[in-house]
């Protein structure tokens, strides 16, 4: 009985933990594409439009001039939310395969172990992501007398917008390796920063 009650007890700590590591990366997500939402609307409206008759102080003034500051904003509840649980969702199945590493192995995750758990969470994100990414892009870059509920039906609710962004999706297959890539780099960071105060601690 004392064995099961510490095993549940052990399974608990787990699930909060991963619970708190994927809220923690979707407050993250959500405020980090809030701040750089305007500038974002910016780099798609460079890239789709006509950059090369003013470029970038001229779309400025022409967004201003037709929509207000919130012409900068156009999609970003749908970014926002999309950052949010893509956030989350990547941080749990990230820490849920280290986990599943750390049981296996029987020891920490190596850096190659490491980037390839981050780089089949985020392969993992992209169906979930890529239809409001794509759709956002369209809000983005349409013309100001674009309708916005016509762009969102199109992406979200019809066969040719859903299968559309999926398959630029594809190119997650080699663009997940940088997420891979950078999430075991800051967890190897984070282990040896935490390895280091501890030992400070001790010696303390």
């Amino acid at each position: 009985a004392a064995a099961a009650a510490a095993a549940a007890a052990g399974a608990a700590a787990v699930a909060m933990e991963l619970l708190a590591e994927g809220l923690t990366g979707g407050v993250g997500g959500l405020v980090g594409r809030a701040v750089a939402f305007p500038f974002d609307t910016l780099k798609v409206k460079l890239a789709t439009g006509d950059s090369g008759k003013g470029g970038l102080a001229i779309i400025v003034r022409r967004t201003l001039q037709e929509e207000g500051p919130l012409g900068f904003y156009r999609g970003v509840i749908f970014s926002v939310a999309e950052a949010m649980y893509q956030k989350s969702l990547y941080v749990l199945v990230y820490a849920f395969l280290k986990d599943f590493y750390k049981k296996l192995a029987r020891r920490e995750p190596t850096i190659l172990a490491s980037l390839l758990c981050g780089y089949f969470s985020d392969l993992f994100c992209v169906p979930f992501s890529m239809p409001i990414e794509a759709m956002v892009v369209q809000l983005q870059s349409a013309a100001a007398n674009v309708s916005r509920s016509a762009i969102i039906k199109r992406s979200l609710f019809t066969y040719e917008g859903l299968s559309t962004s999926l398959k630029s999706g594809r190119a997650y297959l080699v663009l997940s390796l940088k997420a891979g890539l950078e999430f075991a780099i800051f967890d190897k960071c984070k282990a040896l920063l935490l390895r280091m105060r501890s030992s400070e601690q001790s010696m303390g």
